[in-house]
């Protein structure tokens, strides 16, 4: 029987939750305060105390998040900031939106995410921060990267709007470095109903920059101590998200389940690569299971079989940020072979909180019976 499996299942998530949400959200209408209500502050308080951090400062997005974090810790103009090539493109636009100069360079080929080993090689004078991105929801090698920050005197800004609540030797993300970015985006592991972020910080110089940046740079309601931003969240996405952090360590569990199954069911798929996701430092809370088909010509193939058979699958990225055409004239694309490698055989499956085991049995299925074919 053919099954509706989306990539993430949005609509039982907020089914689910539909009478607890409209509650909250009826609170804020009847109040009449949509930008300064007390639901911005326990959701601050409460995203903090989650994740062991000092401060939280909730935003607009995720991309004013990393900006905030940038220009809060000192990052601006003839500075220049390493990231990585295989992340969404607000990584590299927020480095720019600082006036920073973004250096991106390639992924490892275990899981696709910073390749930390060629850091140095990378590092001039005008260096003065990187941000390592937690893609798909699992840390990057933190330990290399803090032992090349601190010989090096570099800054460490996160990008952890894929990895909420992640771990990396028993410490959530997001406290390994000055501040670090999460996006609330709605299909995120914790979303809201449109666009939302936060800032995470121990350091209270820079929360108390962020939390007056983001407002205008406003310390008083007429005065303004900086050139800021209007990168308030509003009430009716603090009280959602808010309210979904009461399910988060429970629908982390389950995605980690789900990437169990994935697994055990396509470890002997010949023409299917799966990615190292799990070792004993990392706690990896997957935002997405992405997989590799051994040719390139294969990946349209196996999506369109999906979506034939009900099952939505995506591409995380399509374009990497090093082929983007902002970024091309300014880059040489021979540095990158395994981002070069990996762009056209990627694919991501479903895996949400909503998927279930059995939907998750029917994809591995699928996938199975496709490369039977092409034996």
């Amino acid at each position: 029987m053919k099954k509706n499996i989306p990539l993430v299942n949005l609509t039982k998530m907020h089914d689910f939750l539909s009478t607890k949400i409209n509650l909250e959200i009826k609170k804020v209408i009847k109040s009449n305060n949509f930008l300064n209500h007390e639901i911005i502050n326990k959701l601050e308080n409460k995203f903090a105390k989650l994740n062991q951090s000092k401060y939280c400062v909730a935003v607009s997005s995720g991309t004013s998040a990393l900006s905030l974090a940038l220009e809060a810790s000192g990052i601006g103009v003839d500075h220049e900031v390493i990231t990585t090539t295989n992340s969404f493109f607000s990584t590299y636009e927020s480095i720019i939106h600082v006036g920073a100069r973004p250096i991106v360079i390639d992924v490892n080929d275990s899981d696709l995410s910073l390749d930390a080993n060629l850091i140095e090689r990378y590092i001039t004078k005008k260096t003065k921060a990187i941000i390592p991105v937690h893609i798909y929801g699992k840390p990057v090698d933190m330990n290399k990267i803090l032992k090349i920050s601190k010989k090096y005197k570099l800054l460490i800004i996160e990008d952890c709007a894929q990895s909420h609540f992640a771990k990396y030797n028993k410490k959530f993300v997001g406290n390994f470095s000055l501040a670090s970015a999460y996006s609330f985006y709605p299909g995120k592991n914790i979303g809201g109903f449109g666009d939302a972020g936060c800032v995470v910080t121990n350091n209270k110089k820079v929360y108390k920059k962020i939390k007056s940046l983001r407002d205008h740079g406003r310390v008083d309601k007429y005065k303004h101590q900086y050139v800021g931003y209007n990168y308030r969240i509003d009430a009716v996405q603090a009280a959602v998200i808010h309210l979904k952090l009461n399910y988060i360590f429970k629908w982390n569990k389950h995605r980690k389940e789900l990437a169990r199954v994935y697994t055990q069911e396509l470890k002997k798929v010949k023409d299917l690569i799966l990615f190292d996701y799990t070792n004993k430092n990392i706690e990896n809370v997957f935002h997405l299971f992405v997989v590799s088909v051994k040719r390139n010509s294969l990946r349209n193939s196996l999506i369109n079989f999906l979506k034939i058979n009900g099952i939505s699958a995506g591409i995380h990225y399509p374009i990497p940020i090093h082929l983007q055409p902002p970024v091309l004239k300014k880059i040489n694309r021979g540095k990158f072979p395994v981002m070069n490698y990996y762009k056209d055989k990627i694919l991501s499956l479903p895996i949400c909180p909503f998927t279930s085991k059995n939907d998750v049995k029917y994809v591995t299925s699928k996938i199975i019976k496709f490369f039977n074919t092409k034996s």
